[in-house]
């Protein structure tokens, strides 16, 4: 399962080298796209190079309408404007179990979202976009021969070193069964792992958390959705409880955390333990997988599950809160320096 291929703007700037020979029964395609300008007819966002291929189309009402052969559908009129950003994702399951259309207009927040029942695509000439219509301009696209999730969740880059009882071990090497250090229980025992490709581009792009902050003694790469565990004076005074949560993404900051764009794709590896937890990375500690993302992952429903499965052991702050804290934390740094 690989990304096949990845377009920023209109250039082709990745391409996996069996791409011409893959399996497209399944797969997934997601594009960021944006009018210029307002447009007194259609504008075609997305078509492949023949008439058998799906295509996206923003009308003159603002609507914008999916065909597919005898499959269509459409948003409310007013749905997508010129200079909004709307995220496409497109998710094609021969099976029709996984299958997905997804919208989403990044400066309203409005989503759209229908199942689209058993299809595939045939070959690359039904999913390559033909030359863009010249009113439209493309951020960044990308095709997979996977089913890539929608909404991802909280990982860490393989290359992670996580604290153990026999010391540090990177996270593509950890198995289930293997013990790790943790911040609640002291010792776990691994569960479930897994690893997750996504595309590394738009809100999918990963965020590099910098050294020393953090605790970090190197850069590290994790998910936006990474929590990681805040402590110290300033979350006491802050938060009025000695331990938070903050998404990686909240942090973004200055040369605390940054979004990189360095690597086309970014693998993810995803723990789940008996207990959600914190890992030790170091002095950093980063939050687990809960049995919701898992199941979520898959495709699953978490409406069962038990509130221990689902939310986080930790009080999760929102950006506004994160913020705050990196503010305080770099001017107390400034003062004691």
């Amino acid at each position: 399962m690989v990304w096949c291929a990845l377009w920023d703007s209109r250039q082709l700037t990745y391409k996996s080298k069996n791409v011409n020979h893959t399996d497209l029964s399944r797969g997934t395609l997601i594009a960021e796209l944006a009018l210029k300008s307002e447009a007194a007819t259609p504008v075609v966002l997305w078509q492949g190079r023949d008439n058998r291929a799906p295509r996206l189309t923003r009308h003159s009402d603002g609507h914008v309408s999916f065909e597919f052969g005898a499959f269509t559908c459409q948003t409310p009129a007013g749905y997508l404007f010129a200079d909004e950003p709307v995220e496409f994702i497109f998710r094609w399951d021969i099976e029709g179990q996984l299958d997905l259309l997804q919208l989403r207009n990044l400066d309203t927040g409005n989503q759209f979202q229908t199942r689209l029942g058993p299809m595939h695509i045939s070959d690359l000439s039904q999913i390559v976009p033909r030359s863009p219509d010249a009113r439209l301009s493309i951020r960044y696209a990308g095709l997979a021969n996977h089913l890539a999730s929608a909404n991802p969740i909280g990982g860490i880059a393989p290359d992670t070193p996580i604290d153990t009882p026999d010391g540090p071990v990177i996270a593509a090497d950890l198995r289930p069964g293997m013990a790790i250090r943790t911040e609640k229980r002291g010792t776990q025992t691994i569960e479930w792992i897994g690893q997750t490709s996504q595309l590394a581009r738009g809100r999918f792009a990963p965020v590099r958390m910098r050294a020393p902050y953090f605790g970090l003694d190197g850069d590290l790469n994790v998910s936006r959705e990474q929590r990681i565990l805040l402590s110290g004076s300033e979350v006491d005074y802050v938060f009025g409880t000695e331990q938070v949560l903050a998404r990686a993404s909240d942090l973004i900051r200055q040369n605390a955390a940054q979004i990189s764009l360095l690597a086309p794709v970014q693998t993810y590896v995803h723990l789940l333990l008996e207990d959600h937890d914190c890992v030790s990375v170091g002095r950093c500690q980063l939050d687990t997988s809960l049995l919701s993302d898992v199941l979520g992952l898959k495709g699953g429903s978490n409406a069962r599950l038990a509130p221990t499965d689902r939310d986080p052991h930790w009080p999760v702050i929102d950006r506004a809160g994160a913020q705050t804290y990196l503010s305080m934390l770099m001017q107390n740094r400034r003062s004691a320096a």
